[in-house]
C-alpha cells in the first residue's frame, strides 16, 4: 500500500515536471534579452537624466499663492533642468490647506508639468510631521490628541496631581506600589519615590492651532489618509501614476507629549505591572527596553499606514494602485510611489 503511494505520487511530480519544465524553456526563449547598457548612454543619462532621475526639491507653499506665482517657479525650475517637485506646504501658508483653491493651483502645476514633461510629489502634510493634516485632524477627532508617559522621581509624593497614573516607593531590594493609598491621603515620609504621570500633547501654531495627534489610536491613521489622500485622489487622481508619481510622508511622530508612549490604552497597565514593564527597567537598562519598545511602535505604525493604504487600493479598483516594495520606516521620511495598471 506505502509502495502504491509513492509510486503515485513520484508519478504526479514527473508529469508536472514534465509540462513546466517545457514550458518554462519556451518562456525563457520567447522572452527577449536583456540589452547591456553602454557607458556612453549612462554618460548621457547623467548629463540630461529623464524626469524620474532629476533633482527634485521640496517646493515651499506658503502665503497667498497665485497661479502665475506656480507657473513662473515652475517654468524657472526647468529652465535649470530640475524636472520634480514636492510640493512642501509651511508655515505662512495663507491658502486654505486642502481647500478648492489649493486644488485649482494644484490643476495649474499639473498643466505646467505635463508642458515641461515635470512630476509633481505630494508632500502628505501642512509642515510636520505627518498625521495631523494640518490640524484637520483633531479637528474631526478630538479623541485622537498625542499622549505620553512621564517619569520622575521625588522625595515625597505629597502634591501628586490627578494626572499621575501611579506612584512607586522605591527600595534597596526593589520597589511598592503605593498608589491606593497615596490618593487615599495617607502621608509618607520623605525617601525615593516613582512617579508615573499622564502627558498630553500640547496645543499651538505648528499644528494649526490643534495638537499632533496619537497614531497608534485606532482610527487616527485612518482618517488622517481619508482626510489627506482620499481628498487628493477625488480631486486630481486622474494624474495618480502620471504626473503625481507619489508621495511623500515625513516622520510621523511615536512621542508626540514627550516621556514614553506605549499607546494610550497601555499606558496605565505598563506602570500598575512593575515586573512587565516600565519600572523594572529603572534598574536595568532602560535604554534597551525603551529602544524595543520604539522599535515595536514603529513596526506597528509601519504596518498600519500599509495596510490602510492596501486597503484604499482595492477600493479604488484596479485601475490605480500604489507599490511600496521597503518597509516603511515612520521615523523616515517615505517615498510611496503610485502606478497607473492598463490593461
Amino acid at each position: 500500500m506505502v509502495r502504491s503511494v509513492l509510486s503515485t505520487r513520484q508519478c504526479a511530480v514527473r508529469l508536472c515536471l514534465g509540462v513546466l519544465l517545457p514550458a518554462a524553456a519556451i518562456a525563457q526563449n520567447l522572452t527577449p534579452a536583456a540589452k547591456p547598457v553602454t557607458s556612453a548612454r549612462v554618460q548621457r543619462q547623467f548629463a540630461d537624466p529623464p524626469r524620474e532621475y532629476s533633482s527634485a526639491p521640496l517646493w515651499v507653499w506658503n502665503d497667498m499663492l497665485t497661479e502665475e506665482q506656480i507657473a513662473e517657479t515652475m517654468a524657472d525650475l526647468a529652465g535649470q533642468k530640475v524636472r520634480q517637485v514636492f510640493v512642501h506646504p509651511r508655515p505662512g501658508l495663507m491658502t486654505p490647506y486642502l481647500s478648492d483653491d489649493w486644488f485649482r493651483l494644484w490643476r495649474v502645476a499639473l498643466r505646467q508639468a505635463e508642458k515641461l514633461d515635470m512630476n509633481v510629489w505630494i508632500y502628505d502634510e501642512n509642515s510636520y510631521p505627518s498625521g495631523f493634516a494640518g490640524g484637520l485632524v483633531p479637528e474631526a477627532m478630538p479623541e485622537s490628541r498625542g499622549k505620553g508617559l512621564a517619569l520622575h522621581e521625588v522625595r515625597t509624593p505629597a502634591g501628586v496631581d490627578d494626572s499621575a497614573i501611579a506612584v512607586f516607593r522605591l527600595t534597596d531590594s526593589g520597589h511598592e506600589n503605593i498608589t491606593p493609598r497615596v490618593r487615599s491621603g495617607e502621608e509618607f515620609p520623605d525617601g525615593r519615590y516613582l512617579v508615573a504621570s499622564l502627558r498630553l500633547a500640547q496645543p499651538g501654531g505648528w499644528f494649526g492651532g490643534k495638537w499632533y495627534v496619537d497614531l497608534l489610536k485606532p482610527g487616527v491613521t485612518e482618517k488622517f489618509i481619508e482626510i489627506t489622500m482620499e481628498r487628493y485622489r477625488r480631486e486630481i487622481g486622474d494624474q495618480f501614476g502620471k504626473r503625481i508619481p507619489g508621495w511623500f510622508t515625513d516622520e510621523p511622530h511615536l512621542a508626540p507629549a514627550g516621556g514614553l508612549h506605549d499607546g494610550a490604552e497601555l499606558l496605565g497597565r505598563a506602570v500598575v505591572e512593575p515586573g512587565r514593564g516600565v519600572v523594572s527597567a529603572q534598574k536595568g537598562p532602560r535604554g534597551a527596553a525603551r529602544g524595543r519598545r520604539i522599535g515595536g511602535q514603529a513596526e506597528a505604525v509601519g504596518d498600519d499606514i500599509g495596510g490602510i493604504i492596501d486597503d484604499i487600493d482595492r477600493r479604488c479598483g484596479e485601475t490605480e494602485r500604489r507599490e511600496h516594495p521597503c518597509r516603511c520606516d515612520p521615523c523616515t521620511g517615505v517615498a510611496i510611489t503610485m502606478r497607473r495598471q492598463h490593461r
